[in-house]
């Protein structure tokens, strides 16, 4: 234990120097590394702030000592990281509603207090947004934009908070059973059989059930088209639909398009025609452009127009979209891949 108060003694003097005295020798370097391992093998918490110390000596050095520093820097920072984890995850209790919070927000980026609020049963949007500063504030979520709306984001000490607590065990509600429902369907080619509430929407199934989240959440009231995914072959508005009318249908979202790798033919226009911006509405225009194809393999700009009307797009990138949808259509056409198959095709430029 000696040794180690004296490593760490020697640590201290090492981060105090001066900028005159910064000119970091390999012999100073070499005490320096030896003094970290003493400290994140010792019985006790690194300095303060110990990470943003070396990040600042790396700044300040330069050659060897400069990169030496800044990989000693990072090091210490992902130790930092697992001892706030560990510390975090001792005064979260397991189970409690800041818990089962973390747990919905690392289902995707985005979530909404709404869409919290519902996963957790509470019907009161300010005791979620309570909930939602107090992990804020301890820095395990994020507040992020996507698209229109507000929603939440785990970060990597919440992924570290979480990876410590695990899964969250569902608490009785005390529901009647006669509410929920088994429902089996097929999703992108799989499978699928679940237990869930007779309320939950499609949109809320797709995302946080299969974890399948290029489906995204916009308005959440069926105007902006982002939740689009086919129905049986046919595009529909997944936040308009209850999970429990999928019962036995073949449901295809943007992962499963094309499901043995490359592009789907519609896909690979909406890249070659420059047909993204910001990429929010993509997904459901992507497969409300699908829908179109099958109904009518060859669409004049106006009908274009027409079936994409349901899908915005708050860049304002119509006129490529719809260049897309009628490169596609031409590809498509004659003896091409037919688009109702959703089989992966790998295109190439020609």
């Amino acid at each position: 234990m000696k040794d180690v108060d004296a490593a760490l003694e020697r640590l201290h003097r090492l981060l105090d120097m001066s900028e005159e005295d910064l000119d970091i020798g390999a012999g100073r370097l070499r005490a320096l590394a030896e003094a970290l391992i003493a400290v994140l093998l010792g019985s006790f918490n690194p300095p303060e702030q110990l990470s943003d110390r070396l990040a600042s000596i790396a700044a300040r050095s330069s050659g060897v000592a400069s990169s030496h520093a800044r990989a000693l820097a990072e090091m210490v920072r992902a130790y930092e990281d697992r001892m706030r984890g560990t510390s975090l995850a001792a005064r979260l209790e397991p189970n409690t509603y800041k818990h089962r919070f973390l747990s919905v927000v690392a289902h995707g980026p985005g979530i909404s207090n709404t869409e919290v609020g519902r996963r957790l049963g509470l019907n009161d949007e300010s005791a979620v947004s309570r909930a939602g500063r107090q992990l804020l504030d301890v820095g395990v979520v994020s507040k992020t934009r996507y698209g229109r709306v507000n929603g939440w984001e785990i970060t990597p000490l919440g992924q570290e908070v979480l990876a410590i607590l695990g899964p969250p065990r569902t608490p009785h509600t005390g529901q009647d059973p006669s509410r929920r429902h088994v429902v089996s369907m097929t999703v992108n080619g799989q499978r699928v059989e679940r237990e869930v509430e007779a309320r939950l929407l499609l949109i809320h199934f797709l995302r946080e059930d299969l974890g399948l989240t290029g489906s995204h959440i916009g308005c959440e009231s069926g105007y902006c088209g982002a939740c689009t995914v086919l129905l049986d072959d046919h595009p529909v508005k997944a936040c308009m639909m209850l999970t429990v009318q999928a019962q036995d249908c073949v449901i295809t979202t943007i992962e499963g398009l094309a499901p043995s790798g490359g592009f789907h033919p519609v896909q690979d226009s909406f890249w070659r025609m420059h047909a993204v911006q910001c990429g929010f509405c993509t997904p459901g225009m992507i497969l409300q452009a699908v829908g179109l194809l099958m109904d009518n393999p060859s669409p004049s700009e106006a009908e274009i127009r027409e079936g994409l009307a349901g899908n915005l797009c708050g860049c304002t990138g119509y006129h490529n979209i719809v260049r897309a949808v009628q490169d596609a259509a031409e590809r498509i056409g004659g003896d091409g891949p037919s688009v109702s198959s959703l089989q992966a095709v790998a295109l190439t430029d020609t």
